[in-house]
């Protein structure tokens, strides 16, 4: 039986039917509601002149158990007017407003949950907060917040760091995605952090029903947005030296995004096209079809906070190549893959070094591995002991 009877959950990059966002707020909101919470998610959105004319709404991904309420806060005072204390005044005044409205429909929150502390327009709730004495959580998942050039210009809407850093330090829990993170963060803020990992959702016990039998040629499969950080350009460079090699391997680009054109013109340059296959944008079921015929999964990112799919593939017994991207650091181990730097040479060798060694991974170890550490009830339960340790509330 849950203690925690309700909690107010705000976040940026909540998912929607044009974006990915970020699932783990809405995974943690799913699991929460399992455990017996009731879930609040509440999206802030900024209306200026410009919305008199663009009609366009977001179709948020809803969630059953979840009740969501967007917040529209209309600023039509020009930012030129030099009206800063009047703007910054009106807005706090409608988003009160709204949380009291909000508040008298489902009930006060035991606690308030704010995901990412520069992104999440935290400033807008502290009169409300301040007022109802209600305690909360800041998780923080961008690493650009882990430092202190993510935020010497970027204060999240508060005036000033000074301002910003009280918010942080007033919070009754703080968590971040990884121990790096932790460290860095509570140096920043002078508060003590706790990191929590990703985890695996229940609703992702579909995967049982997808297991197949792996078949030649040996297929390394890479998984993410088509953008400059997730490191496919590398990927596809390290491969083309692999395969001089190898000439039977396989390599297979899940994802859409703004350098799909590019990529492929780089797969055409090198002359992989009967290697290499970019397939686009695919439904989850199918991503974790071509994860399950795969043997193994490559992460080649610039930075990762956490790293998801790592945990995907594990829990499909796949071992992992990855750079050294910060997440993906905190996850692997030697009995579930290997960790190379951010270089051609380092990304093709690593490559070669799991060709070789592939049987030396136990697949059902890698996967059990990934349940007993990632699974949905392993985090939620470090979850609710930081929540009973700080908040006298578990679930």
């Amino acid at each position: 039986m849950s203690n925690l009877k309700r909690i107010y959950i705000t976040t940026w990059g909540y998912p929607s039917e044009k974006a990915k966002g970020n699932p783990f707020v809405k995974e943690i909101a799913e699991a929460l509601v399992r455990r017996g919470v009731e879930v609040v998610v509440i999206l802030v959105l900024f209306k200026g002149l410009s919305s008199i004319f663009n009609r366009n709404r977001d179709n948020w991904l809803l969630s059953e158990g979840i009740e969501l309420r967007e917040v529209e806060i209309q600023n039509f005072i020009p930012s030129f007017f030099g009206l800063e204390k009047l703007r910054r005044y009106f807005s706090k005044y409608q988003m009160t407003k709204s949380l009291e409205k909000i508040s008298s429909e489902f009930g006060p929150p035991d606690a308030f949950q704010f995901h990412y502390i520069l992104h999440s327009s935290a400033w807008l709730f502290t009169d409300f907060l301040s007022k109802n004495k209600l305690r909360y959580t800041l998780f923080e998942h961008s690493p650009g917040s882990a430092f202190i050039k993510g935020v010497s210009k970027n204060f999240g809407g508060f005036t000033d760091f000074r301002e910003l850093q009280i918010f942080v330090q007033s919070a009754t829990l703080r968590l971040a995605r990884i121990r790096k993170y932790e460290i860095k963060l509570s140096e920043l803020y002078q508060a003590q952090f706790h990191s929590l990992p990703s985890f695996i959702s229940n609703e992702y016990d579909v995967f049982e029903e997808l297991k197949e039998i792996s078949k030649p040629p040996f297929t390394y499969i890479s998984v993410g947005s088509l953008i400059p950080r997730k490191g496919f350009r590398l990927l596809i460079d390290s491969f083309k030296s692999l395969i001089e090699g190898i000439p039977s391997a396989r390599l297979i680009i899940v994802g859409g995004g703004p350098l799909h054109d590019e990529l492929n013109e780089q797969v055409r340059r090198l002359k992989l096209e009967s290697s290499v296959t970019l397939t686009g944008e695919l439904p989850k079921p199918e991503v974790l079809r071509l994860i399950e015929v795969s043997n193994v999964l490559v992460v080649a990112s610039q930075w990762e906070t956490f790293g998801n799919t790592v945990l995907e593939g594990m829990h499909l017994g796949k071992p992992i190549v990855s750079t050294k991207c910060d997440g993906p650091e905190t996850i692997i181990t030697e009995a579930t893959g290997i960790l190379c730097d951010q270089n051609e040479e380092a990304m093709s060798a690593a490559l070669n070094w799991m060709y070789k060694n592939y049987t030396s991974f136990d697949s059902s170890k890698i996967a059990e591995h990934c349940r007993n550490a990632y699974s949905e009830e392993a985090v939620l339960n470090q979850l609710s002991t930081f929540y009973k340790e700080s908040f006298g509330l578990d679930f």
